[in-house]
């Protein structure tokens, strides 16, 4: 970290030790040979002044993934490993893309939350849940935590003086003329013999 608040990344070599010079702290590099708990140095990671992270890396592998990894180690069922977002000066936590450790070697549900109340309160990552994906592959819309199809929709209930409006859990609509059609289209197919509705 130099004097300008900059983090200045190297890219090779391994450092064992942290150091102070003229008001800059740096990793100092090792000799061939010296003891572990190394840092490696093997991604670019750039950190500046006003808080704005690059990470560049080169690869070709097409089969694991590979990037940024945020892993909580506390891998108790419920607990999550999130990013966070906020446009708030308190720093507030408003909104999360969270991974929801749901059984064994890591497994889970992918969360996303959405914090729509504006107050000085934050976000809870369950409470707040817009949307899921479970580690079979179902998606959850409007809160619905256990989606039993490949997609469920539940916003659960609204009342017994609802409006039409809050009821409703699809709206298709068209515009521009009288004349305007849409719908839903469903389509079948049988030995070549293509039909739909």
């Amino acid at each position: 970290i130099n004097t300008s608040g900059n983090w200045v990344y190297r890219t090779g070599g391994k450092a064992t030790n942290i150091y102070h010079y003229n008001g800059d702290i740096g990793f100092r590099l090792a000799a061939t040979g010296s003891a572990g708990n190394t840092i490696s140095w093997s991604e670019a990671l750039h950190i500046d002044s006003s808080g704005f992270i690059k990470q560049k890396f080169t690869s070709n592998n097409s089969t694991t993934a590979e990037g940024l990894f945020i892993n909580n180690m506390n891998n108790g069922t419920g607990n999550n490993a999130s990013l966070i977002f906020s446009n708030d000066s308190g720093s507030r936590k408003k909104a999360s893309i969270s991974y929801i450790d749901t059984g064994a070697y890591g497994t889970g549900d992918m969360v996303f939350a959405l914090d729509n109340d504006a107050d000085s309160g934050e976000l809870h990552v369950t409470n707040h849940e817009r949307m899921r994906i479970t580690k079979d592959g179902n998606v959850g819309l409007g809160g619905e935590t256990n989606p039993i199809a490949t997609l469920t929709i539940n916003k659960g209930s609204t009342g017994n003086n609802t409006t039409f409006t809050n009821g409703e859990l699809i709206r298709l609509e068209g515009y521009a003329d009288t004349k305007s059609l849409h719908g839903i289209g469903f389509h079948r197919y049988n030995g070549g013999d293509n039909g739909h509705v």
